[in-house]
């Protein structure tokens, strides 16, 4: 059996109505990404402490101890662990979500459902991340 869908007109607003209805393949894929992720590293789910801490260490020293930035009394790990956490989420979801409809072009082709769940299970991997550290 063939199910022809017809376009819908464009909307800079989309139907989250939708995405929602399709939260089975959401969850899904998200969790796809999160086994793929971290499957082949020694560190597992580790690797997403240790980034942020190598970091942070880095940034301590240079900016902390070096060039004495000022935080007006907040304590300096703490000042850049919040910057270093929302920058790498941003550039994480950047980074990923740009690319995963290209990744995805098969199974784009082959299966209607709505677009907005690929790149929305990717940040949700950044989240994780993001969560983690």
């Amino acid at each position: 059996m063939k199910i022809v869908v017809d376009a819908k007109s464009w909307n800079p607003v989309p139907d989250l109505r939708e995405v929602f209805a399709h939260r089975d393949l959401f969850l899904t894929l998200a969790y796809r990404d999160v086994r793929v992720r971290y499957a082949q590293t020694m560190l597992g789910l580790g690797w997403a402490l240790f980034q942020p801490l190598a970091t942070l260490l880095i940034m301590v020293l240079v900016f902390g101890r070096a060039v004495k930035v000022d935080t007006q009394g907040v304590p300096y790990s703490l000042f850049a662990i919040t910057g270093i956490s929302a920058w790498s989420y941003f550039a994480f979801v950047l980074k990923e979500s740009g690319s995963s409809l290209i990744g995805a072009q098969e199974m784009v082709r082959k299966i209607y459902f709505p677009r907005l769940i690929i790149p929305l299970s990717k940040a949700t991997v950044g989240l994780i991340d993001m969560g983690v550290a």
